[in-house]
């Protein structure tokens, strides 16, 4: 299958946590769970569509179409095929069954419209998907280790390249159910007026921290809050873990495919024999370690609100040892920097109460911040009302703001399209002036340190270098934007006139078996 890509074939360096992400996301999750059948045979019937019925067995195939959805990272694809007429959903699936039976009528409705995808359209685009890009170039390496792995799963890599089928096929789909609608030419000119108009604007600042100055708590005030938010002052969850690491094999672009392949094959199998091992019943992590001769480290207790050291630089490690729990002791294999984890938990230390004299600084912080917020948000409030009122009296702004005693900021000119990146809150101030005229204020808007107000001085709409670009851009969105849902109601009718039934499929996820 893949004949047309070796001939293009050169050894490329290739990212290894690419390979090894594969390794375990992709095919290690089948060595890992196994085939439970819950009371049930992989022959007995899981859904019947068009009048043939469909196994579990079948059904367990089909879903590695979705496997190999994702490995190719073809994620639009598998999001779009999962989402028509979206009912059915199984407990804990990787791969959704709507995509299944989505794909199916997709199938049949390529072939009942006519829609053919040449062998020469899927290498083309099977040669763009980012699975298999390096520097921004097709790397044919990547194909290769891919084609390989296919086959340790029972597929084929056929069975990769009809996936591609079937994204081509949907896009003509697409275009021949709804493809007809065409955006209104005055509605696109009204978006892209919005979107491009340049404004100009002055800022209105209101700081927190200003607030925070003038703020009193008395001990009342503190020992009430303390009385009424008892039950919230614990002492923070301590955990002890420990872990063991797989580092990542190196100078893999050094070697040949071959014995690139063969490396990472090892370092796979080393870390998912281990951890299969250790989620077998009754396992001993430390026992389990001990075995596959690994050094086990320890992270001493350490609170939820706090990182140690150790785990400052990993930070998908720190959030899976806190996900553990006495019923789930331990990890599945995580991705790190430099190598894989699998990590266990040890001991936790549950939270206890604490004493007023405990948290009483803490309360003090939270009033004040409190109290200070109320303060900040009704200055802001009626330093907008008062600016309102005087410009409808025809006053100008910088004669209002000097009589309120406030200090305007001027900002920079920007577009909806093109917010000022400098501040923080720059999307949230250009879509808030987009839709006030001139002369208008907005709302006070968070930012890091406080609120602000925006007063629009002008907007006006100056001409661009890729105008027609845009414009065409635009018209094509708008037209998107209606087309899906048109064909999202026509998939569905199709559909259902597939009549599908899934009964049993829902009974087994349901764990009725």
């Amino acid at each position: 299958m893949l004949h047309f890509l070796r001939r293009h074939h050169t050894t490329l360096w290739i990212v290894v946590t690419v390979v090894v992400i594969i390794s375990f996301i992709f095919f290690g999750a089948f060595t890992k769970t196994g085939s439970n059948l819950g009371g049930r045979t992989p022959d007995d019937n899981a859904f019947t569509i068009y009048g043939r019925d469909y196994s579990f067995s079948d059904m367990d195939r089909l879903k590695r179409g979705g496997e190999i959805t994702m490995t190719m990272e073809l994620y639009e694809f598998g999001r779009a095929i999962s989402s028509y007429s979206a009912k059915i959903k199984g407990r804990g699936e990787k791969v959704p069954a709507e995509f299944v039976f989505n794909r199916i009528v997709l199938r049949r409705e390529m072939e009942n419209n006519g829609i053919e995808v040449s062998d020469a359209e899927v290498k083309e685009e099977f040669k763009k998907l980012p699975a298999f890009q390096a520097n921004g170039a097709f790397d044919a390496t990547r194909a290769e280790m891919f084609e390989q792995r296919l086959g340790s799963i029972g597929m084929r890599s056929e069975d990769a390249l009809d996936v591609v089928r079937d994204v081509i096929g949907l896009r003509k789909l697409q275009q021949v159910v709804a493809g007809n609608y065409v955006a209104s030419p005055l509605l696109a000119e009204k978006f892209y007026d919005a979107n491009y108009q340049t404004i100009k604007t002055a800022l209105i600042p209101f700081a927190l921290a200003d607030f925070k100055k003038t703020v009193q708590v008395s001990d009342d005030e503190i020992k009430k809050y303390f009385d009424q938010e008892k039950e919230k002052f614990k002492t923070p969850e301590k955990r002890t873990v420990s872990y063991v690491a797989f580092p990542k094999p190196k100078d893999l672009e050094k070697l040949s495919v071959e014995d690139r392949l063969k490396k990472t094959n090892e370092f796979s199998e080393q870390v998912n024999n281990f951890s299969v091992a250790t989620l077998k019943a009754g396992a001993n992590f430390d026992e389990a370690a001990k075995a596959a001769k690994l050094e086990i480290k320890t992270v001493p207790a350490f609170s939820s609100d706090t990182t140690p050291d150790v785990l400052k630089d990993e930070f998908k490690l720190h959030s899976e040892v806190l996900r553990l729990d006495a019923a789930h002791p331990t990890s599945d294999p995580v991705d790190g920097k430099d190598a894989y984890f699998v990590a266990h938990l040890i001991t936790v230390e549950k939270p206890m109460p604490q004493e007023l004299k405990d948290v009483q600084e803490k309360i003090k912080d939270v009033l004040v911040a409190q109290k200070a917020q109320e303060a900040m948000m009704k200055a802001a409030s009626d330093a907008r009302k008062n600016i309102e009122t005087a410009l409808q009296a025809q006053k100008k702004f910088e004669e209002i703001t000097k009589e309120l005693n406030l200090t305007p900021q001027m900002l920079a000119d920007f577009s909806p399209s093109e917010p000022l990146k400098e501040l923080s809150n720059g999307n949230s101030i250009a879509g808030e002036t987009q839709k006030l005229a001139a002369g208008k204020l907005t709302k006070p808007l968070p930012t890091e340190n406080g609120v602000v107000l925006v007063y629009v001085i002008a907007k006006e709409l100056r001409k661009r270098p890729d105008a027609t670009k845009d414009r065409e851009l635009i018209t094509k969105e708008l037209a998107q934007y209606t087309q899906d849902p048109i064909f999202r109601a026509w998939f569905e009718k199709r559909k259902t006139e597939a009549k599908l039934n899934a009964d049993q499929f829902v009974r087994h996820s349901a764990g009725v078996f």
